[in-house]
């Protein structure tokens, strides 16, 4: 039996899709021990570390707009937001984000990403540590704030 390419492609990119799913939900949600087993397992796959602070960018300035539509439509609205319809399993996990973070809080996640990003690229350290060190940070003001 012969596999058609695109769907090695489709199954390969729906695989790494979830485990970002995971990584991003794990960071926003305090699970430090997930978050860490699924970056290590981005960077064995071959992700940069500096792209994948920019995920967490991306992952968390979407979560700013959820969290400013919650405040003009409620849950409902900030869902639509955040959540594409394919992932209907995760929408407890974005709910439970959606209420732990607020606008200033994640604006402040924002800086740290962008610092983050700026530091890997200007000053020689190695960017592992310093994904490291912002997804310590990050888990770490998500179960402060629950």
């Amino acid at each position: 039996m012969l596999f058609d390419p695109a769907d090695v492609k489709a199954i390969i990119t729906d695989v790494q899709n979830s485990s970002v799913d995971t990584f991003c939900c794990a960071v926003a949600t305090g699970q430090q021990q997930v978050a860490e087993k699924e970056y290590h397992l981005m960077l064995e796959n071959g992700e940069n570390p500096v792209s994948i602070i920019r995920i967490l960018y991306l992952y968390f300035n979407k979560l700013l707009d959820a969290a400013e539509e919650f405040s003009k439509a409620g849950m409902v609205g900030a869902l639509k937001k955040i959540m594409k319809p394919a992932q209907f399993r995760l929408e407890s996990v974005f709910q439970k984000q959606i209420q732990i973070w607020k606008k200033s809080n994640i604006l402040k996640v924002l800086n740290l990403l962008i610092e983050a990003e700026t530091q890997a690229k200007t000053t020689g350290l190695p960017a592992e540590l310093l994904l490291d060190r912002v997804v310590m940070q990050i888990t770490g003001a998500a179960k402060r704030q629950k």
